[in-house]
């Protein structure tokens, strides 16, 4: 495997390595680069629906709620809420189905949607 040259790319990819073989999370994503652009938002969930709240949105950018939900056949599906900007709540709903696990989406300008699963 070739290690990029980037020593910023070569730091992220050491920590997510080593993140994977000490059992935690691995990071994903460098969308929160930019310290001055972090989003701040935390999810509630019901049985069947998440409801993001943002918080903190600097940049304004677009934040969807994003969730994988679980029928009671076991199979999965992963749905999103419409598109936020700024501050605010945004829901998603699985339906009949169940939420298995639960987070938020940020578009980030050249990368796409970052995804935050808590």
């Amino acid at each position: 495997m070739k290690i990029a040259r980037n020593p910023v790319k070569k730091a992220v990819f050491g920590l997510a390595v080593a993140a994977v073989f000490s059992g935690l999370p691995a990071l994903t994503t460098t969308a929160s680069a930019d310290p001055s652009c972090i989003t701040s938002a935390n999810a509630t969930a019901s049985r069947d629906t998440v409801t993001v709240r943002v918080s903190s949105n600097p940049c304004n950018r677009q934040v969807r709620a994003w969730v994988e939900c679980v029928a009671e056949n076991g199979v999965t599906s992963q749905r999103t809420g419409s598109a936020i900007t700024g501050t605010g709540s945004t829901s998603v709903s699985c339906g009949f189905a169940y939420v298995n696990r639960k987070g938020h989406e940020v578009n980030v300008p050249g990368q796409g949607w970052a995804r935050y699963v808590y």
